[in-house]
């Protein structure tokens, strides 16, 4: 319960301060220590980097976009079986405008008739992989509301073998990749 009230008072505040405290972060580096963390934690997962050669920095705050990663590497991590493969990737995009953070699995694939809803309050997977049995449907909505409040956007594409969540942000012009 405490972790719900916890979530929802995120929500509140994202919905009531659009605009988050920005300072330059490359997102490159975030993703690598969110993954080691969560790489420590579940250990039945294979975990991978696809990180671009230079960084990829992002105007954003650190601890808002640490938030989204950890969001979703734990999705990743709750709703696949042991052994499923997931990937973190960040990159520029194309035309050098936005980051392209990536998170991509293996899995069995995200119910089809559960996809145009993943993002909104209260929507949850199958919770049969999480070991208490239980998340809060809350981590998606915060991913949505914070990306947005960042100016940038977030999808979903899935099928049995192959499910990625793909954010994308604007680059910050002051260093790294230069928009």
């Amino acid at each position: 319960m405490g972790e719900r009230v916890s979530d929802l008072l995120l929500l509140t505040r994202l919905s009531q301060d659009a605009t988050p405290v920005r300072r330059p972060v490359d997102l490159a580096e975030l993703v690598a220590e969110c993954l080691e963390d969560v790489a420590v934690a579940a250990p039945d997962h294979s975990w991978d980097l696809d990180l671009a050669s230079e960084p990829v920095t992002v105007s954003a705050d650190d601890g808002q976009l640490r938030q989204v990663v950890v969001n979703l590497l734990a999705n990743a991590r709750n709703h696949t079986d042991p052994g499923t493969h997931v990937v973190a990737g960040v990159h520029p995009s194309l035309n050098g405008r936005e980051a392209i953070l990536t998170v991509t699995d293996d899995g069995q694939g995200i119910d089809p008739e559960l996809l145009p809803e993943i993002f909104g309050r209260f929507t949850r997977g199958d919770t049969s992989r999480r070991s208490d049995g239980h998340t809060t449907g809350l981590g998606l909505s915060i991913v949505k509301a914070i990306v947005e409040a960042h100016h940038g956007t977030v999808e979903v594409h899935s099928q049995p073998g192959h499910t990625e969540f793909e954010v994308r942000l604007p680059l910050d012009g002051t260093g790294g990749v230069v928009a």
